[in-house]
């Protein structure tokens, strides 16, 4: 467990590029190839010991938060290459995503609702029937109606089980392809 503790504080992270054992120390850790980086420093005073490190520590943290900087924006270019902006329009309808227990990978889109305006900030107030509600993009989606279901309607008696070829399509949507039923006799 040591080795691993050891590794994990020595090796510098990649946003602040510096690692966590010089973050707090101000200093890398020494080892028994290195020697010891402080043994000048054993000859000064504790109070100009103590300034240096203040220094040095500020500094690092300096260091820290730029290159932070730099790896949040890196970062953000990274997401917004494949980001796309959305946008819902008065009168639209849209489905919400409501949660249904504790685990977000349950959560369930409830709708269609009525998009009544856009407000700031990527908001939007919905028409939930009794009430209106005032929602982020990112909990909501654009219902698409669906304007030429595929659906076939087919009767199946007793007698039909028997062999595919007795099954009879009722009624038949424009561009809708029939489907051929198999069914296994039990």
């Amino acid at each position: 467990m040591s080795v691993l503790l050891y590794a994990i504080t020595d090796v510098p992270n990649s946003s602040t590029k510096i690692s966590p054992n010089e973050m707090v120390f101000g200093r890398k850790r020494q080892t028994w190839t290195t020697g010891d980086p402080d043994s000048k420093k054993l000859k000064m005073s504790t109070v100009q010991y103590m300034e240096k490190l203040n220094e040095k520590l500020e500094m690092v943290h300096k260091i820290a938060r730029e290159n932070i900087t730099h790896a949040q924006e890196r970062m953000k270019r990274q997401c917004d290459k494949t980001a796309k902006q959305r946008e819902l329009l008065p009168g639209e309808k849209a489905l919400i995503l409501m949660p249904t227990s504790n685990n977000k990978l349950m959560a369930t889109w409830k709708g269609p609702y009525t998009v009544l305006r856009r407000l700031q900030n990527n908001n939007y107030e919905l028409d939930l029937g009794k009430r209106k509600k005032v929602l982020h993009i990112n909990s909501l989606r654009k219902y698409n109606e669906d304007e030429t279901p595929n659906t076939v309607n087919v009767v199946i008696s007793e007698t039909d089980i028997e062999t595919e070829s007795d099954i009879t399509p009722l009624a038949e949507e424009s561009g809708a392809e029939l489907m051929m039923l198999s069914l296994a006799s039990n």
